[in-house]
C-alpha cells in the first residue's frame, strides 16, 4: 500500500518562484521567464497508514525517535547531575527562555525574549553536560541523527512526483520511485533550498496540528537554538 494518496495531490512551488518573489523580480526590471515553468513538487496527502510507514523505515534504518521535549528533560536532568548546585537555578532559568521562545513563531518576538547572550551561556552549560552527563550525551546524539532522518523519510514518503526539475545544465530530470516511495537518487536531485521548504511542508502534512512541533514535541535544528519556520 502506498503511503499517500495518489489521487489527492497537492503542487508545491519553492518559495523563491512564488508570486512574492516574482512581484519582487518584476519590480527590479528582472527577466520572468523562469517563473513561467517554476519547478513544482507533488505530495501526496498521507494516508491513515503514513505516519506508521515513516515510524516503520525509521525504525528499520535504526534511528530512535526523540523528541524536542525529550531532549530538554535529558538537559535539566544532565544540570541536576553535573551544574553545580549553586549555579542551576540559573541554568535552568536559561532553558526555561529557551522554551518559551522555541513557541514563538515570530522572529522578532522570538530575539526579544531570546538574545545571543543567553544562547551562548546556555550553549556552554550544554557541552558541559554533554561531556560530563553520558546519558545526555547519548539522547542529544539521537536526537541530532533523527531531525534529519524524520525530515528525508517523510519527504521520501510523500513526494509522488515533478514537473520541471532541472539539472544545473538546464537538462529535465526525470522522477523515479523505488519500492514505492521517492528513490534516492531523485531526492538527491532536489535543490537544497527546496529540499528543506518541501521536507517542513511534508511534515505539516504528515502532523496537520503542527508542523514543526508533534504532539510530543518535535525537534529544532539545535538544542540551544530556537525552532525557526
Amino acid at each position: 500500500m502506498l503511503p499517500c494518496s495518489t489521487r489527492q495531490i497537492l503542487d508545491y512551488v519553492p518559495i523563491e518562484y512564488g508570486e512574492e518573489a516574482k512581484a519582487d523580480a518584476a519590480e527590479r526590471g528582472e527577466d520572468l521567464s523562469r517563473f513561467d515553468q517554476p519547478p513544482t513538487y507533488k505530495l501526496g496527502i498521507p494516508s491513515k497508514l503514513a505516519k506508521t510507514e515513516v515510524d516503520h523505515a525509521l525504525r528499520e534504518a535504526g534511528v530512535v525517535g526523540v523528541s524536542r521535549d525529550e531532549l530538554t528533560q535529558a538537559l535539566r536532568e544532565a544540570i541536576a547531575e553535573v551544574v553545580a548546585e549553586e549555579l542551576q537555578a540559573e541554568a535552568l532559568a536559561l532553558v526555561d527562555g529557551l522554551q518559551v521562545a522555541q513557541q514563538l513563531e515570530d522572529e522578532e518576538a522570538r530575539k526579544a525574549v531570546w538574545t545571543d547572550v543567553q544562547a551562548r551561556a546556555l550553549a556552554k552549560i550544554e557541552r558541559l553536560c554533554l561531556t560530563h552527563s553520558p546519558a545526555y550525551a547519548s539522547v542529544a546524539a539521537h536526537y541530532e541523527r533523527y531531525w534529519p532522518w524524520l525530515k528525508y523519510v517523510a519527504l521520501q514518503h510523500m513526494l509522488r512526483g515533478w514537473a520541471h526539475v532541472r539539472s544545473a545544465e538546464g537538462v529535465p530530470i526525470p522522477f523515479k520511485l523505488h519500492r514505492g516511495v521517492a528513490s534516492p537518487e531523485s531526492l538527491d536531485a532536489i535543490p537544497a533550498t527546496h529540499f528543506a521548504e518541501l521536507s517542513l511542508k511534508a511534515l505539516s502534512l504528515l502532523y496537520p496540528s503542527e508542523p514543526e512541533k508533534k504532539d510530543s514535541g518535535s525537534p529544532s535544528p539545535s538544542p540551544a537554538t530556537p525552532a525557526t519556520s
